[in-house]
């Protein structure tokens, strides 16, 4: 069994006995703590700064100094190695626990560890501030509230959201590239923010404007909560970090999502699977309604009527809408709706993680259109690229397109003052959709 380490139902457990004389003093005989992993590797790679707080915790509760191999730091903050900072930290606050059951105030316990990091940074193997010493300087105003190092309240700013997990994933994702790059908030100035958006957002993750633009408004957010809840101080390093447009390339412009035609669309039905029938549904109900993947997938009976479906769970205000339901497509909804009176217009698609239906059968999409030779520019969205092609070509006017897509109206006209458009005006424009085969497109 590796040292520290005791396998508990699959997972794994960092385990330290406490020294018989300190068991009263400490207040139990044995540390136990989860490392909520059954992986051996992640086990033996996150256990001893858990161990080391709990030996100077031992050390405190026998009235001695930190041992000086638990004191100091493998390296510095030479660069944003956060694992080496949380190991340090680890120390200050097991030693600082033990200190404090003691009976020593908190000003008293943080003079004390302010003098052994000063006596280690001013030893013959360091060199101030970027030796050993200099980082555990740090690690005491970390711990002590003086400075404040921009990992720890990730999970506390997304906890204050109240997103879904999805959007809490994706926001977690950019804010621990953030704070790998920048350690603490004095390290984020606005000219290296400059630089890690070019460098590493740019040239090496290669993400295109608008991604780039959601990391910066995650971090951005992540400052004010910061500022709001923690005290930061600092003025926010964010403004005019992006450029306005993004510079376009051949290789951007061909890989720009593209449009699905009639040719392409009966070319997806007549090829697929024959024992899917709601992959077959999905593609039609896509064509018709110029709706996205998830509006469709999550789409209850109840908002589905004879002439009309109701969208309400779209991504903005202005998602929430109503489509009539084009002359093609109405036998395809009456036979998904069968009689039943609740429950899912398209049955048994299975939820994911998220409690996204859509996921699954939008792989079984991908499949289905990669099989057929369509590269990555295709994707489930090009049918509503399709719809919004046709309308346009129909002379749709902008408002009425706009009203069946779901999209915001800029305009005070129509987007603040008007109610909406009427029913009998929306299915008038729907109906100019075709994704019948013109002779020109057959020749």
């Amino acid at each position: 069994m590796p040292k520290y380490l005791e396998q508990r139902r699959r997972l794994w457990y960092a385990v330290l006995d406490v020294p018989k004389p300190l068991r009263q003093a400490i207040g139990k005989r044995r540390f136990v703590q989860s490392l909520e992993t059954d992986s051996l590797h992640e086990a033996e790679s996150v256990v001893q700064p858990i161990i080391h707080g709990w030996k100077l915790e031992i050390s405190g509760a026998r009235g001695l100094s930190p041992p000086p191999q638990l004191t100091k730091l493998q390296g510095g903050l030479s660069s944003p190695q956060l694992s080496k900072l949380q190991s340090n930290l680890a120390m200050v606050r097991g030693y600082a626990k033990g200190l404090k059951a003691e009976g020593l105030s908190i000003d008293e316990i943080k003079y004390q560890q302010w003098g052994v990091a000063v006596d280690v940074a001013q030893g013959p193997d360091n060199m101030g501030e970027g030796g050993d010493g200099g980082a555990l300087l740090e690690a005491v105003k970390v711990a002590h509230g003086d400075k404040l190092l921009l990992v720890e309240h990730i999970e506390g700013f997304i906890s204050s959201l109240g997103n879904t997990s999805k959007t809490n994933d994706i926001m977690r994702t950019n804010l621990h590239r953030f704070t790998k790059r920048f350690t603490f908030p004095e390290d984020a100035t606005r000219s290296k923010v400059i630089d890690w958006v070019g460098k590493e957002l740019g040239d090496k993750l290669n993400l295109s404007l608008p991604t780039k633009r959601r990391v910066i408004s995650n971090c951005s957010g992540f400052w004010d909560y910061l500022e709001r809840v923690e005290g930061l101080t600092l003025e926010p390093p964010f403004t005019k970090v992006l450029p306005t447009t993004s510079k376009k390339t051949k290789a951007s412009v061909r890989g720009k999502r593209r449009a699905i035609r009639p040719t392409d669309y009966h070319h997806l039905l007549a090829n697929c699977p024959k024992d899917d029938q709601v992959l077959y549904d999905l593609i039609v109900l896509g064509a018709h309604t110029g709706c996205r993947i998830e509006e469709l997938c999550s789409l209850q009976l109840a908002q589905v009527r004879a002439d009309r479906i109701e969208i309400a769970d779209a991504k903005s205000e202005a998602g929430w809408r109503t489509i009539p339901l084009h002359r093609d497509v109405r036998k395809t909804v009456s036979r998904c709706v069968g009689g039943r009176d609740e429950g899912y217009l398209l049955t048994g698609l299975s939820l994911n993680k998220y409690g996204d239906r859509s996921n699954a059968i939008g792989k079984r999409f991908g499949r289905l259109k990669a099989a057929l030779g369509y590269d990555k520019t295709y994707v489930f969205h090009s049918l509503r690229r399709g719809f919004a092609t046709q309308l346009e070509n129909a002379t749709v006017s902008h408002n009425l397109s706009a009203r069946l897509m779901g999209h915001e109206l800029g305009d005070q006209t129509f987007g603040g003052y008007s109610d909406g458009v009427v029913f009998d005006g929306l299915l008038k424009a729907i109906e100019q959709i075709s994704w019948q085969v013109s002779a020109e497109m057959k020749s």
